[in-house]
């Protein structure tokens, strides 16, 4: 008895998808909180784009006609990923999502929803990795970047600032910051790439390549907000305490997530393609 396809996506994209939150849980710190209390603060804490991102793949998978049986390389490919998101490292998941995005796309020619479920799979791989222990080197550069960058930001306002590898300090203001690699510009990339790809689905179409210009404005300004941030935290030790604290992160919070709902709003404004529509009628 042959498993439909749309019954074998929803079982690949759920096994991946418990493989990703658990990895996000199990690297988190215990504490005495309780699994629960646990898997609602990573959620919480890895951004509502990533679970809308999955709600979208979700959504977008039960749309597929339920009289088409699944092939047997089908079967046997998302068995081998059920398999492999089973190891306990949280790149396993990145690997499963990476591996069931190109079976999607395999079929994507037929139906350009399908190329929207792989576009979601991809992003949140390419998160996973970006935000991995493997790409740390690669943060810790950018922080001393973003200490350049903030220094010159100071100077510019009137101020004496140098800097010191991640070392910003105000010379002015008797103050300075360490910009660690969790705190750098770069470090939120991968989930403005995310919500790019989330919001352009949510408006009814895939991306295209005509939305690359637009996803780099989205970089740009993300990367410009952050230095802003940066900059007004090295400001003095009373700025520090606000913008560092609850009223500052949220400010900068809802300036991001406007951001990131923005430029994919700007790349959609002159109308949207049907995710239904052919694969053909929805690339530039």
């Amino acid at each position: 008895m042959w498993i439909g396809r749309r019954e074998l996506r929803l079982w690949g994209l759920l096994l991946v998808g418990i493989a990703f939150w658990g990895s996000i849980v199990r690297s988190g710190t215990p504490g005495e909180a309780t699994i629960v209390a646990r898997v609602v603060e990573s959620i919480i804490g890895n951004g509502a784009f990533d679970v809308l991102a999955w709600l979208t793949a979700f959504a977008l998978a039960a749309r597929t006609p339920d009289e088409t049986h699944a092939t047997l390389r089908e079967i046997i490919w998302t068995s081998v990923l059920g398999l492999a998101v089973l190891a306990p490292a949280r790149l396993a998941a990145a690997v499963g999502a990476a591996g069931l995005a190109a079976m999607f796309l395999a079929d994507s020619r037929r139906r350009a929803a399908d190329r929207g479920i792989a576009l979601v799979l991809l992003a949140l791989a390419c998160e996973t990795f970006w935000l991995s222990a493997l790409l740390q080197p690669l943060h810790v550069a950018a922080a001393s970047v973003d200490a350049q960058i903030c220094a010159a930001m100071l100077d510019l306002l009137g101020a004496t600032a140098q800097a010191h590898g991640n070392i910003v300090d105000n010379d002015s203001a008797g103050f300075g910051i360490v910009i660690w690699p969790y705190c750098t510009a770069t470090l939120q990339l991968a989930s403005v790439g995310v919500a790019f790809v989330v919001m352009l689905l949510c408006r009814g179409r895939t991306p295209r390549s005509a939305d690359l210009p637009w996803l780099a404005g989205a970089f740009a300004a993300s990367i410009a907000l952050t230095e802003v941030r940066l900059t007004l935290l090295a400001g003095s030790a009373d700025r520090y305490e606000w913008w560092h604290g609850a009223s500052g992160v949220s400010a900068y919070s809802m300036a991001a997530l406007g951001l990131a709902i923005l430029f994919p709003l700007l790349a959609t404004r002159e109308g949207r393609a049907r995710l239904d529509e052919p694969h053909a009628r929805t690339t530039a």
